[in-house]
């Protein structure tokens, strides 16, 4: 039998004969299903890529937001020894030289009361470092545990705490102890600055330049660490999340997504 044997009578001469229109219903029963059985389940795959892109996304936030923390930890550090070592940084007259005092001339042959000012100088200094680290401790606590959703107001945190109560103590807890150590690093500053001041213009007055010094480096810091106080206030009163580390303070105001299954019931 030949191909000629298939086609219908009377078929015009160079007419093109077209294949029969592919159908499943042509296939044997057992390889339609055996072909169903192949068929990919739908969204699956799917749901599963998004959910992990989604836990990717969440994931690379909270890497960028402690990296921005580590980074202002190390620039607020500098500023602190900056505005802490007066008796070290600010420029001074030392009368056996004629000149002005050397570095190492403010660590040699120092009188009684120098020495205090150098030991409470150095012990302000270990305080407001001390303060960074519980600072970005709360921050890490902030950034891994809540998040920041522009929909909802700054101050929806205190609506959603009361279904997690474990976090709710421990945002607390946080913001509590660093109101304090805030508050311990102001009346340090301060007698700091004091202490330091009869050192430089009473005893060592170097001119102009022992002014404007003192005053750059006092102001170095206390900007900052009056707003850390205020905003620790606020957050210890009111059941806030607001960050110290970023550029613009942010209100950490849901729970993470990572964590929001944990909610809890008392």
């Amino acid at each position: 039998m030949t191909v000629n044997d298939h086609l219908p009578p009377n078929l015009p001469q160079g007419a093109v004969i077209l294949p029969p229109p592919y159908t499943t219903d042509s296939l044997d029963p057992a390889k339609k299903v055996e072909r169903n059985d192949r068929a990919p389940q739908p969204d699956s795959f799917a749901t599963e890529t998004v959910d992990a892109s989604v836990k990717k996304t969440f994931f690379d936030q909270d890497r960028k937001d402690m990296i921005l923390s580590i980074v202002m930890t190390f620039v607020t550090a500098f500023k602190i020894s900056m505005a802490t070592l007066l008796a070290v940084f600010v420029p001074q007259y030392c009368d056996d030289r004629g000149a002005t005092c050397s570095f190492s001339d403010n660590f040699t042959d120092l009188t009684s009361y120098n020495k205090f000012v150098l030991f409470w100088n150095f012990l302000t200094l270990f305080v407001l470092v001390s303060s960074i680290f519980v600072a970005l401790r709360r921050e890490r606590w902030l950034i891994e545990y809540l998040d920041f959703d522009p929909a909802l107001g700054p101050h929806h945190l205190p609506t959603v705490l009361p279904d997690y109560p474990h976090f709710g103590d421990e945002l607390r807890r946080h913001n509590r102890i660093s109101f304090t150590v805030d508050l311990l690093c102001l009346c340090c500053m301060v007698l700091n600055a004091i202490f330091s001041a009869v050192l430089v213009f009473a005893l060592y007055y170097d001119g102009f330049r022992t002014i404007t010094v003192f005053l750059t480096n006092s102001l170095l810091i206390a900007a900052r660490l009056l707003n850390s106080t205020s905003v620790n206030y606020q957050s210890w009163m009111n059941d806030y999340g607001l960050s110290l580390f970023k550029t613009a303070h942010v209100s950490f105001n849901v729970i993470d997504a990572d964590h929001v299954h944990e909610k809890q019931v008392i």
